[in-house]
């Protein structure tokens, strides 16, 4: 058994104790056990990470998918703002395709208004893992390349246009009765899967696009604390979740400057990490 799922169950029986008003005796000795089995856990005993999704990744989507259709416009802006956004899947997408509940699940009303050039724009998500009851905000910034969240966003809005203010943030428009659908994860998941294998790349889970925005911002040489608090990482999991460890720690730490220097050049330059902008057509992202 991992040393997590005996955390686990111990924060378990802990809750117990809490709810019967008993005494709970937290001795270092079950400090020290969680440790052991930390120590003397095979490797078996851990899942193998799961693979980060890639800006490719998301340029692979943007080419298979049908910019005409309805469905693959919401299922591209949900990628793409999962992943920018650093979102846990769960909190953009829900199990119903007919209705949702607007205290869990964003709605278009959820969107805030532009609040720069570019059309970058803050989106609060109304339950998340932390804050269940308030709910976080983040904020969906345009981006040059591969893939922009704001103009896939808008794709999708435009698209669906005829919605009502308050449907759900990725329904879009069905020769259904209801007159639309609302994207589950489950079909997200699957249509994501599906143009991602036939390419040869691992299926992926809901968590991956969080972790493959993490990646890439820390890639690209954003501060980690700037992209720790971007992404509402509470916890040590933060660095768990880090991906090519090498490249990252090259973006932050090589040639640093020694003391003595002018502090005001001891920065290491950071290069656009090949981000430029391409052809666009009505609603393609990424040429």
């Amino acid at each position: 058994m991992a040393a997590s799922s005996i955390a686990n169950h111990l924060s378990g029986v802990r809750a117990w104790h809490e709810a019967v008003n008993a005494a709970w005796n937290n001795s270092p000795r079950l400090y020290k056990l969680v440790q052991g089995a930390k120590n003397l856990a095979p490797a078996s005993s851990s899942a193998p990470a799961r693979a980060p999704v890639t800006t490719h990744m998301l340029e692979v989507l943007d080419r298979a998918l049908d910019h005409s259709s309805d469905e693959d416009c919401a299922i591209l802006a949900a990628a793409a703002i999962a992943f920018w956004c650093q979102c846990r899947l769960g909190e953009l997408l829900g199990s119903s395709s007919r209705s949702f509940d607007p205290t869990y699940l964003p709605s278009r009303g959820a969107l805030g208004n532009p609040i720069s050039d570019l059309g970058s724009r803050a989106l609060h998500l109304p339950r998340t893992k932390t804050h269940q009851l308030q709910g976080e905000s983040v904020v969906i910034m345009a981006q040059p390349s591969p893939i922009d969240p704001v103009r896939a966003l808008n794709c999708h809005l435009f698209r669906s246009r005829n919605l009502h203010p308050n449907a759900h943030l990725f329904a879009f428009r069905h020769p259904n009765p209801a007159g639309f659908k609302i994207l589950t994860a489950e079909r997200f998941l699957l249509q994501c899967n599906a143009i991602w294998a036939a390419q040869g790349f691992p299926r992926i889970s809901g968590h991956c696009f969080r972790i493959g925005g993490t990646t890439n911002y820390l890639k690209a040489g954003v501060p980690p604390e700037v992209v720790r608090t971007m992404g509402r990482w509470g916890s040590d999991a933060f660095y768990k979740y880090w991906h090519d460890h090498q490249e990252i720690a090259l973006r932050h730490a090589e040639q640093i400057h020694t003391t003595g220097t002018d502090t005001s050049r001891s920065r290491v330059s950071i290069t656009d990490h090949g981000h430029r902008s391409t052809p666009v057509g009505p609603c393609g992202l990424g040429g």
